[in-house]
């Protein structure tokens, strides 16, 4: 039975902009803007010496810096980002829901739901694609997955190696993004094994001392006694949206309601948690755990 990787869907992505400073997050209609790598120099003695093989990337439209990359980089613009999704927006199969950015437009991101709705393990499911890029080093753009379960708006980003696109920025890098088909190709069989995965997990029992081990497993404690999310936890497994206490389907769903509407207080903290943080790496790896035991 397949199970999902290790989330790394753009874990630096949240690390980097709240390590040691306050997280700096934008929506905003369109990305309509583009970076440029540019030679760094010091001065020395009043002239100014080029640092070999190291280059800035920084926003034309404000001049902010925003990373520092070799001569190998090839800067994937924001334009080839939008590209996957504007025909597929055109044609209607697409609807935008999101698009901003974090740290000043060093990550981007872009997410689109799908008019199609899917049926998992009983419950009706919109499938969002989301699009993420850095401008600097040490993030690639990303193309994946984010289930929503519309009874009550969970999130789940899936984090599947084999059907997850990453795409480095080297050279040829914006030729890539331009012509990659991921978005129509991928999406029915990507929820197609997602379902598949999500019924098996609905159709496993799930007893109370199944549930603390879970919890245990899916947050690395020992001692449930010391978790102050556990209660709230537990409340969800057995009354949770579309929740009634007896399987590992609500188990999961406890985690992803959670993360998605308690997690935190801060609505803009809850999305990139979810998103691109930790509150993404829970939530799937719940959906292992659980399917670990399924």
């Amino acid at each position: 039975m397949p199970l999902l990787s290790e989330f790394t869907f753009v874990q630096n992505l949240y690390n980097q902009t709240t390590r040691n400073q306050t997280m700096q997050f934008f929506i905003e209609n369109d990305l309509n803007w583009t970076v440029s790598k540019r030679p760094m120099t010091f001065d020395y003695n009043g002239q100014s010496v080029e640092i070999p093989n190291k280059f800035a990337v920084v926003r034309d439209d404000s001049q902010k810096f925003l990373g520092v990359v070799g001569p190998d980089y090839e800067a994937v613009q924001n334009s080839s980002l939008l590209a996957q999704v504007e025909p597929l927006e055109s044609e209607g199969l697409l609807t935008r829901e999101n698009t901003g950015y974090l740290n000043g437009g060093a990550k981007v991101f872009v997410q689109s739901k799908f008019a199609e709705e899917f049926v998992v393990a009983g419950d009706e499911t919109t499938a969002m694609v989301s699009l993420l890029n850095g401008h600097g080093s040490g993030v690639a753009t990303r193309i994946g997955l984010t289930a929503v379960r519309v009874i009550c708006s969970n999130t789940f980003v899936m984090a599947m190696q084999d059907l997850d696109v990453r795409i480095t920025h080297r050279l040829g890098a914006n030729e890539q993004v331009l012509t990659n088909t991921f978005v129509r190709i991928y999406v029915n069989e990507r929820m197609k094994v997602y379902a598949e995965n999500m019924e098996t997990i609905a159709n496993t029992y799930c007893s109370k001392g199944s549930f603390d081990s879970f919890i245990k497993k899916v947050y690395k404690k020992t001692d449930l006694s010391k978790m102050k999310q556990y209660n709230d936890l537990e409340y969800l497994f057995r009354n949770g949206a579309g929740n009634n206490g007896r399987t590992y389907a609500d188990a999961l769903n406890a985690v992803t309601e959670f993360n998605t509407h308690r997690s935190s207080k801060r609505s803009e903290r809850r999305f990139v948690s979810n998103q691109f943080g930790p509150a993404a790496t829970i939530s799937n790896r719940a959906f292992q755990v659980a399917l670990a035991a399924a």
